[in-house]
């Protein structure tokens, strides 16, 4: 790839790259689904979601694809499973351009719904995906190419990032195909929009709760998510919701500074969002502010929406985030 600065280092463009992502989700989701049949058993508990031996094989399965399909990267791996690989990370230079590139890579995104399928004795296929997100820099901003294959039927989904000189253009793409976001903005074949109040793993049911009755306020109908972030991201695309809340980064409860909460991390959905925007939803945290701001190492208060709804969304949360926005700064 020509050009000035950290991309130059790079020998193939975004474009050229979507193609290997792709194939290399595809490959590793193959290999994720050859479990079947196959012992797993959970190994641990991080940042409240359990930790499972099929997390182990996910990983290896997509480092192996990686390296075969992108055999020119040499950059950062940023692996949800633990430990992460950030060598190019620094406290000062966190949102710094990375010369090398990182690979933001949520290997099985929806682990529980994973495992369960994969030992159930009954024959059907989980709603998880595998996820990558190239990224030039440490935060979502960065992200110039994205892939996310999906478990229950194989369809990938991938985006591209193009750079503007007012703002970047994010193409979306289904198995190869442009999506169209005037396809994809209006609520099709429903009178009635329905969104996702996302709760995976976490114990805070009542604020949960006080959510959804002031979504159904806005004529809103609810639903919980497939407990696999990128997945319900998807969803929406696919026309099966409307919109997706997630507001669990403000439920918060450390015990020695450990978080025994389940949150959305940003690399969770690292892959996923950018398809979506791509695909013409409209995505900020729950405060308004750009959801390209975020690191891949923090939690992001997400609110993803058709444009329809977005408005309506925003409001039915917005007392709800000023409160407790409040009380985290007074703890």
């Amino acid at each position: 790839m020509k050009g000035k600065g950290a991309r130059a280092n790079w020998p193939v463009s975004p474009f050229a790259i979507l193609p290997q992502l792709e194939e290399a989700v595809s490959a590793a989701a193959g290999q994720i689904l050859k479990a079947k049949g196959g012992k797993i058993h959970d190994t641990g508990v991080h940042r409240g979601h359990e930790e499972s031996s099929l997390d182990l094989l996910a990983r290896t399965a997509v480092e192996e694809q990686i390296r075969r399909t992108l055999p020119w990267f040499n950059g950062t791996f940023f692996f949800e499973s633990e430990p992460y690989n950030l060598r190019h990370v620094t406290e000062e230079g966190q949102e710094g351009k990375d010369p090398h590139g990182v690979l933001v890579i949520d290997e099985l995104e929806g682990t529980t719904n994973a495992k369960r399928a994969l030992t159930s004795k009954c024959q059907y296929r989980p709603r998880s995906c595998v996820s990558i997100a190239l990224s030039d820099s440490q935060t979502l901003a960065g992200v110039l190419v994205s892939a996310v294959c999906m478990l229950e039927d194989g369809m990938t989904y991938s985006a591209v990032c193009t750079p503007s000189a007012t703002s970047p253009t994010i193409m979306a793409f289904e198995a190869g195909r442009r999506l169209d976001p005037c396809d994809i903005e209006m609520i099709h074949g429903d009178s009635k929009p329905r969104v996702v109040v996302a709760g995976y793993s976490n114990s805070f049911r009542m604020q949960k709760a006080q959510v959804e009755e002031a979504l159904l306020g806005q004529g809103l109908k609810v639903y919980d998510g497939c407990r696999a972030s990128g997945v319900d991201l998807i969803s929406i695309i696919r026309g099966q919701f409307d919109a997706y809340i997630d507001l669990r980064a403000y439920w918060s409860r450390k015990k020695d500074g450990v978080e025994q909460e389940a949150m959305l991390q940003v690399y969770d959905i690292a892959g996923s969002l950018p398809i979506a925007v791509g695909a013409g939803l409209k995505a900020n945290d729950a405060s308004g502010r750009p959801w390209q701001s975020y690191l891949y190492s923090q939690t992001i208060p997400l609110i993803v929406a058709r444009p329809t709804i977005h408005a309506n969304v925003m409001k039915a949360v917005a007392p709800f985030v000023e409160e407790w926005t409040r009380v985290a700064r007074v703890a």
